[in-house]
């Protein structure tokens, strides 16, 4: 690598190389630890075996800090069988956000798996040049590598080394290709527009009428600094939508609300109309409830300080207390001098100065200070929409909730311009054991609170794990409010910039998650997802290994059952299952010569048939009456396995007593997303989560990454308990062709169980190959009354957005689509 390195000029002397390793969690973590501590902007940054392998989830914010410390980025694995974790689109993409290109020029004859990249200087059109320059080089490239595969000298050339640099290349070349072509397009697109802009210009700039009103200009520039000159540029706005009368209203509500709350009242309308505002501070309910919101302040800087504050302050319910624990290192610094001056003019305001022993003490104490019905958690550097509060009352009061979670935000600098937003399942105990998806804002009562018993120390760095894992399961009533109600403020030294550089929080959340599986009874043995801080697996115990009766529908497909087949005879790991093939009225001779070599071979095969038209519930129905498992898998016979424990990664919740049915990760031919559980009402019916996403991405806020509760999963690869199959009455004959599955789906969630996609049970699945094409002009018509009759049956589910997804979604287009809307009050 070194001498790879010198012949392309750098000098090594310069470059730092330190170990870099310090714990079992995250390689990660330990890169960014190391590199920012340095204050010395390196020649060179090598990362070897490291930053490839990075969560895509963590991927933006690492290399955010490691482009700030080279303009020169090389990555490097000389490992045989090591493979990039992701496709050159996906670097290219993150490094161009930092101002970084491939380096193309870049070549190491030693080294087998390399990318560079460099920080970009030039133009657009000198950017086309080195491309297309790049391209007839790499070419040649592979031209080359194309004559020594000929003539096979191993002296000359190793075969690995020839399949990973080829492939790669070759890669480098079609995406080049298309980055040129994009460029082009661009650069012709902004010519075109500049020439039209610049001729427009030169007309008006040249005209009389232009020379002639510079003075009017002028005077107006320096009128628009004076001060006032803003609200009433304002105010005519106003009155050009809604004439005079909407600007006194708005003048009118405006001056209500400074009465209200004499200070800080323009941030309420930022957030909220003033009328709005008016109205809901008016609001009287019919439960008089008192928040006490619990604020833990270490060192706090000023200005966060002061806006977590002012947000508490400004809430449009004005019913609470804010509990400030202060144990900050200096007693009579800013933090206290700052709290003290608030307290001075609002008695709802307590503070009190304590002993820094722990997250989890530290905010008992602030419990104890506390007097209100019910408890809310604040960071003390992020922020409260103004009807935070409110919306929980709305909660308490008609729905009765004991425990109450919001959307949120991270934002940076501005408040107005987010990094993330999370937009939430409603309540989902496998989402929850998977990772701490409800978080802020958490608000709950304190007789639930006092029933659980307070933050414990055990669990510190990931004490709101712990404690939400304990509430939520003696709750009766758990309301999720579909609005970003919570900011939370991403800086250098808050939780919300990097959860992996504390390795101790990790440990914590095992724990946590280890004495929740106790209480509730489960037997199972939580663990980190590789690579992945924050989300978890439950590995759940497998009791008495029950018989898995797997029910394959078939009409010929020959080429397509035995590869089936041979994938489960030679991958399965689980040992006690049987096979149903319900054979349909196939045409093809071959299918039933295989049927009778593959029973013979595996006494665990059985063939039965099905004598009448296609009709996928009948056929299903048809062979679990030959099943005599405990559990039912029905399968397509177009599948291929991938997970070895495949059956042991859906069984493990099928057995749960709250489970009904269980869905597998699907994925297309060329590695893309087929399956990942079903959303209801998106795109019209339904539509499949994370549909045609990359199989490496970690999907919406990582749903990819671990297992979660959805409303309904694929009847291509389900699994169900028998007694909740017949519970139901199986798969409706009457959906022949579509949305069985779905309808299935909602009827065990109706009966009040849980459905659950797990990532960990992956299969290929080649797409209704041997069944054809729904909409085609035969089965048009099929589908159509499908589709009316699911309408007519779930028209009450359809009309209400999916519990698993978020109103504040698109329902129009494929998922995950934010649309946000203005503030509106729940409506329950």
């Amino acid at each position: 690598i070194i001498s790879s390195i010198n012949e392309n000029n750098f000098n090594v002397s310069k470059i730092n190389i330190k170990d870099i390793y310090e714990n079992e969690f995250s390689d990660a973590v330990d890169i960014k630890k190391s590199l920012i501590n340095n204050l010395n902007k390196f020649d060179l940054l090598i990362a070897t075996n490291q930053i490839e392998y990075i969560s895509n989830s963590l991927t933006h914010s690492y290399l955010n800090e490691i482009c700030k410390l080279s303009d020169h980025i090389l990555f490097i694995d000389n490992r045989d069988s090591a493979k990039f974790s992701n496709p050159l689109e996906f670097w290219s993409k993150n490094f161009a956000d930092n101002g970084f290109i491939r380096d193309l020029a870049f070549y190491c004859d030693n080294i087998y798996y390399y990318k560079k990249f460099n920080l970009n200087n030039i133009s657009a059109v000198k950017l086309i040049e080195y491309y297309e320059k790049s391209i007839g080089n790499l070419n040649s490239k592979v031209a080359s590598f194309e004559d020594l595969k000929e003539k096979n000298d191993k002296n000359l050339f190793d075969k690995k080394y020839y399949r990973a640099i080829s492939k790669d290349l070759k890669s480098d070349v079609d995406y080049l290709n298309m980055q040129v072509k994009k460029l082009k397009e661009h650069n012709e697109s902004l010519v075109k527009e500049n020439s039209i802009l610049s001729h427009d210009f030169n007309a008006i700039s040249n005209s009389r009428w232009w020379k002639l009103t510079k003075p009017g200009r002028m005077i107006t520039k320096g009128i628009r600094k004076l001060p006032g000159v803003g609200s009433l540029i304002i105010a005519l706005r106003v009155v050009k939508n809604g004439g005079f009368s909407a600007l006194s209203e708005k003048i009118k509500y405006k001056r209500q609300l400074r009465k209200i709350i004499k200070k800080n009242s323009i941030i309420i309308s930022h957030f909220l109309p003033a009328k709005m505002a008016v109205k809901q501070l008016n609001t009287h309910f019919d439960k008089d409830i008192k928040f006490s919101i619990l604020v833990p302040l270490f060192n706090t800087p000023t200005q966060f300080l002061k806006e977590m504050i002012d947000s508490c302050i400004n809430q449009t319910y004005q019913k609470w207390e804010l509990c400030l624990a202060d144990a900050s290192t200096d007693p009579n610094g800013e933090v206290y001098k700052v709290c003290k001056s608030y307290m001075k003019k609002d008695k709802r305001i307590k503070y009190k100065k304590i002993e820094n022993i722990s997250i989890s003490d530290n905010t008992n104490e602030a419990i104890r200070m506390a007097t209100g019905d019910y408890i809310s958690l604040l960071d003390h550097d992020d922020f409260l929409h103004p009807s935070a509060l409110y919306e929980n009352m709305l909660a308490i009061t008609k729905k009765n909730a004991d425990f109450i979670y919001t959307d949120e935000m991270t934002f940076g600098k501005d408040i107005f311009d987010p990094i993330i937003i999370h937009l939430k399942q409603d309540f989902a105990p496998d989402t929850l054991r998977a990772n701490n998806y409800i978080c802020h804002f958490s608000t709950f009562s304190k007789k639930l609170l006092d029933k659980v018993g307070y933050f414990n120390p055990e669990c510190n760095g990931s004490q709101d794990y712990d404690i939400i894992l304990r509430l939520t399961e003696q709750a009766k009533s758990i309301v999720h409010i579909p609005k970003v109600l919570y900011y939370w403020r991403f800086h250098q030294n808050s939780v919300a910039s990097d959860i992996s550089a504390k390795p101790y929080c990790i440990t914590a959340a095992i724990k946590a998650l280890s004495k929740h599986l106790e209480r509730v009874n489960l037997s199972g043995t939580p663990e980190l997802i590789k690579s992945t801080p924050g989300f978890y697996k439950i590995n759940y115990t497998i009791h008495d290994n029950p018989l898995v009766s797997i029910i394959i529908p078939n009409k010929d497909a020959v080429e397509y059952l035995p590869v089936l087949l041979d994938s489960i005879f030679k991958k399965t790991t689980y040992p006690n299952y049987e096979i149903i093939i319900v054979e349909n009225n196939s045409n093809n001779s071959k299918i039933f010569e295989y049927y009778k070599q593959v029973q013979k071979e595996h006494s665990n095969v059985k063939v039965v048939t099905w004598e009448q038209g296609f009709n996928y519930s009948d056929i299903n129905n048809f062979g679990v009456a030959y099943a005599h498992g405990d559990y039912y898998l029905l399968l397509n016979n177009d599948m291929e396995l991938i997970s070895e424990n495949w059956i042991e990664e859906m069984l493990m919740f099928a057995q749960r007593d709250d489970v009904g049915i269980v869905g597998a990760k699907l994925y297309y031919e060329d590695n893309t997303i087929q399956h990942a559980g079903i959303c209801i009402g998106v795109g019209g019916i339904a539509r499949h989560y994370h549909l045609n996403y990359d199989k490496n991405s970690p999907g919406y806020m990582g749903r990819l990454i671990y297992a979660h509760n959805v409303s309904a999963v694929t009847g291509a690869c389900m699994m169900v308990k028998r007694a909740i199959y017949h519970e139901v009455n199986g798969l409706d004959p009457t959906f022949p062709v579509a949305f069985n599955d779905v309808d299935f789906c909602l009827r065990v969630r109706k009966a009040g169980y849980l459905n659950v996609f797990t990532p960990f049970a992956e299969l290929y699945h080649y797409e209704s190959k041997s069944r054809g094409d729904d909409m085609s002009p035969k089965n048009f018509k099929r589908f159509q009354n499908d589709v009316k009759l699911f309408e007519k049956r779930w028209s009450d589910v359809l009309a209400k957005t999916d519990p698993y997804y978020n109103p504040n979604f698109a329902k129009s287009s494929k998922e995950f689509i934010i649309e946000m809307k203005p503030y509106t009050e729940t409506q329950y």
